[in-house]
């Protein structure tokens, strides 16, 4: 006989389109602060300059300018320079940071309280 040879080719599949795989987003936090702008004379004490009336520390109703910034979490700061305090008080959004204010008004004495840091109602760069 007559060999006759059938060839049957089956094309393999087109590969799939490969869905782009999206970036990972690495959002960074929002770094604020409490609504608070220092002053510092020579190496006196760090003291309250302005207050954002809607920040976290002019809501709370008890700080006035003047009064003086004795510490950020714990850490002592008379005769620190006032932008590194500036930084100890700024952090992501939503966390809190205990300060303690001495008041020269009023009764005076020591007010320490803990502050949530939020991006409205801050001046601008606090």
């Amino acid at each position: 006989g007559l060999g006759v040879r059938i060839s049957h080719v089956i094309p393999l599949p087109a590969p799939l389109p490969r869905a782009p795989v999206p970036p990972i987003e690495r959002k960074e936090p929002v770094m604020c602060g409490v609504g608070v702008r220092l002053a510092r004379e020579l190496a006196g004490p760090v003291t309250i300059a302005d207050i954002a009336e809607k920040g976290p520390l002019g809501m709370l109703g008890r700080v006035a300018l003047g009064d003086e910034l004795v510490s950020v979490n714990g850490v002592e700061v008379r005769g620190m320079d006032v932008r590194r305090v500036q930084e100890m008080l700024r952090g992501p959004a939503g966390t809190e940071v205990a300060v303690r204010v001495f008041q020269w008004k009023g009764l005076g004495g020591i007010e320490a309280v803990r502050l949530g840091r939020r991006e409205e109602g801050l001046l601008v760069d606090l």
